[in-house]
């Protein structure tokens, strides 16, 4: 496979009736675009016929560089590892195998890749929200001027829908996520950024986010269930702060992704059955690390220190935080 211009990677784990959607809208972009981005289909090891699916979508279109890559089931992380690894693109996006891209705005970007040269480039995403049948457009209009070099980071966490990177920042750091982890995607925009030193914003609408599949990472019932891998990414980024804490501006950026991580991770905590053993866990780590935590959220101030009593006043405490988290876990409709 030769070098070409952008590396797509899509993770995919039993998706085989949501892969063919994305990578046909792969095939829809014009085909003297086509030569200019490879799309890596990395299989994690999926039990049904997503591999199948699609290998036969790539089959009928000769001028798309196209593989799929099975492998052993490890994870959203793993198959972002295992992409870094296989990638032959100068640029490196991410792009969910149950997710798509309107190929129109796909083509701008592949022309605007031509001529930038930073580190990381910044774009729009929509969220398609198929169960109300709604859309939601995330844009940074009004943080970043479109198409000026910036020098440094950008000052808040770009989600990983709107991020590609130079794949010389991931691979030659080794940038590598936590495998057989949820949530993994908080590392991928966060890991890499000590090594970014310029970035631009360009507004093209170019990844549509599917939500709405009960299955998906982001679903409360999912959450709870996979409260300890929320965890493991809680914690990761805790060390990541320590870390890089000399930084301003990236200290600030990881700062703030963790008051919504460890405000997220209490919440969970208090919705599953030990939620004491996971609140001790996360608050030693807490003051372990180097991070200043300070709780602004009245019900996150009360579980700390429900914490700091070593759980002493939980005879009173716990049945309203109890209580509380279940009004928020009714709220919060993920």
């Amino acid at each position: 496979m030769k070098d070409c211009l952008l590396t797509i990677v899509m993770p995919s784990y039993n998706i085989q009736d949501y892969v063919s959607k994305g990578l046909e809208s792969f095939q829809q972009v014009q085909s003297d675009y086509k030569n200019k981005f490879e799309v890596l289909v990395v299989n994690d090891g999926s039990t049904d016929d997503t591999a199948k699916v699609a290998e036969e979508i790539l089959a009928q279109d000769s001028l798309l560089d196209g593989r799929v890559i099975t492998k052993e089931n490890g994870g959203h992380g793993s198959t972002i590892n295992r992409g870094i690894q296989e990638a032959k693109g100068k640029f490196f996006k991410v792009i969910d195998g149950d997710d798509w891209v309107i190929p129109s705005e796909f083509e701008k970007f592949l022309d605007t890749l031509e001529t930038v040269d930073v580190d990381m480039v910044i774009t729009d995403f929509t969220e398609q929200h198929v169960y109300n049948n709604t859309t939601v457009r995330n844009d940074f209009v009004d943080k970043y001027e479109i198409g000026k070099k910036h020098m440094g980071i950008p000052d808040v966490r770009i989600p990983m829908h709107s991020v590609t990177y130079k794949t010389s920042i991931l691979s030659e750091n080794k940038i590598r996520l936590s495998e057989k982890t949820f949530y993994v995607d908080i590392q991928y925009t966060l890991f890499p950024l000590e090594y970014v030193h310029s970035f631009s914003y360009w507004n093209y609408d170019i990844y549509q986010y599917y939500i709405g599949r009960p299955e998906q990472s982001m679903n409360i019932e999912s959450m709870k269930r996979n409260v300890r891998h929320h965890l493991t990414v809680t914690n990761s980024v805790l060390d990541y702060f320590t870390k890089i804490e000399s930084e301003p501006v990236l200290n600030r950026v990881v700062s703030e992704t963790l008051v919504y991580l460890i405000s997220l991770q209490v919440d969970l905590s208090w919705m599953v059955n030990d939620s004491e053993t996971l609140l001790k866990e996360l608050y030693s780590k807490i003051e372990k690390s180097s991070y200043d935590y300070i709780p602004t959220k009245k019900f996150d101030r009360l579980s700390y220190l429900n914490y700091r009593t070593n759980f002493a006043l939980g005879i009173i405490f716990n049945p309203i935080l109890k209580k509380y988290s279940e009004k928020k876990e009714k709220e919060r409709g993920i």
